[in-house]
């Protein structure tokens, strides 16, 4: 069973996805591609880079780099309804940055792996 809540507070907003079953049809789970990233911010050379999925751009928005540094997203980058995309520089393109992925339980996509992030480091 999948459960998507989505609350506003006065503190802000929250989401909360529960998903026993991915619902891509072929059974995978989309992830982060951490080396497409690497390779779409290398080519680009944005100040500011965001990860996120543009079906739900504003609750899943998370910053990656930033004036020449990684950073990790405060939450997974894996997801069972979306895909992942890269945005620079808050344009309004999207370029997306997904692979499939089988076991949803990885840590590889909750943070850059040193060997795209020593890349990208100035």
């Amino acid at each position: 069973m999948k459960t998507l809540s989505f609350t506003e507070t006065s503190v802000g907003k929250s989401i909360t996805l529960f998903a026993s079953k991915p619902r891509i049809a072929d059974g995978s789970w989309h992830v982060i591609d951490w080396k497409k990233a690497a390779e779409i911010i290398l080519k680009h050379k944005p100040k500011k880079a965001e990860v996120g999925m543009p079906e739900g751009w504003e609750i899943t928005k998370a910053v990656i780099f930033e004036n020449g540094k990684t950073k990790n997203p405060i939450t997974p980058m894996i997801t069972s309804w979306g895909t992942f995309a890269l945005r620079l520089d808050g344009s309004n393109v999207y370029h997306l940055c997904f692979k499939k992925a089988k076991d949803p339980r990885s840590s590889y996509y909750r943070a850059w792996p040193k060997r795209f992030a020593n890349k990208l480091s100035i």
